[in-house]
C-alpha cells in the first residue's frame, strides 16, 4: 500500500494547478452533474471547481498522481459522492487531455 498525503504534498499541488489550467481553459463541466463550473468562484464554495478523483483515494491511494484518474467537479458534487466508486449516474462530459 502507497501512503499518500496529498492536501499537504506540493507534487500534488503542481498537478492539481495545471489540470484546473486546462480544465478551465476547455471550460470542461463537471464529470458529476454535467453542468458549467464556475472556474473563478472561491475554494470550497459550491460550484467552484474541485479536483475529483474518479477511483478514490481511500480505495485507491497509488492513483493520486494520475492525470487519467482526475476529473474536473464542483466542490459540492464531489463532497456528496464521497469516497465511491464511479457513479453509475456518470452523464458523458467533455474530458480534460491531459498535456503533461
Amino acid at each position: 500500500m502507497v501512503a499518500v498525503k496529498t492536501r499537504s504534498d506540493r507534487r500534488y499541488s503542481d498537478e492539481r494547478a495545471m489540470f484546473k489550467g486546462v480544465a478551465r481553459q476547455n471550460n470542461t463541466p463537471c464529470w458529476l452533474c454535467g453542468k458549467p463550473i464556475d472556474y473563478a468562484a472561491s475554494p470550497q464554495t459550491p460550484n467552484a471547481f474541485e479536483l475529483d478523483h474518479a477511483q478514490p483515494l481511500s480505495t485507491h491511494p497509488e492513483l493520486a498522481y494520475e492525470p487519467s484518474n482526475f476529473r474536473a467537479s464542483h466542490s459540492l458534487c464531489n463532497r456528496r459522492r464521497g469516497n465511491t466508486h464511479i457513479p453509475t449516474a456518470v452523464r458523458p462530459t467533455t474530458w480534460v487531455k491531459a498535456v503533461w
